[in-house]
């Protein structure tokens, strides 16, 4: 068999390891980073179009100012939990938000 093949036949983190290019991995990142960068873009906007603060916002949701902060900064890093919370704050629908 070629290299190749055997590349394919192998398990685990193996399998993981060789099956994407640095290059790939790079993209894949660049392309995580970028729904994160719209989700908070979104986010944002939306609560600037309804004149709230993020104090506002963050009381809405039942979490401090700086948390909601973190949220418009990498909302990645929140539950789906919190983003909702965050929706109907903001006044939209979830899905609306994840632009489903």
């Amino acid at each position: 068999m070629d290299t190749l093949s055997n590349r394919r036949e192998t398990t685990g983190s193996e399998t993981l390891s060789t099956c994407c290019s640095p290059i790939q991995k790079r993209e894949n990142s660049i392309s995580m980073h970028s729904i994160n960068y719209k989700l908070a873009t979104r986010i944002r906007s939306i609560r600037i179009t309804r004149k709230l603060t993020q104090a506002e916002v963050a009381k809405k949701c039942g979490i401090s100012a700086s948390a909601y902060g973190q949220i418009e900064r990498n909302p990645s890093k929140s539950s789906y939990e919190t983003l909702h919370k965050v929706a109907m704050a903001i006044e939209v629908d979830i899905l609306y938000l994840l632009d489903i």
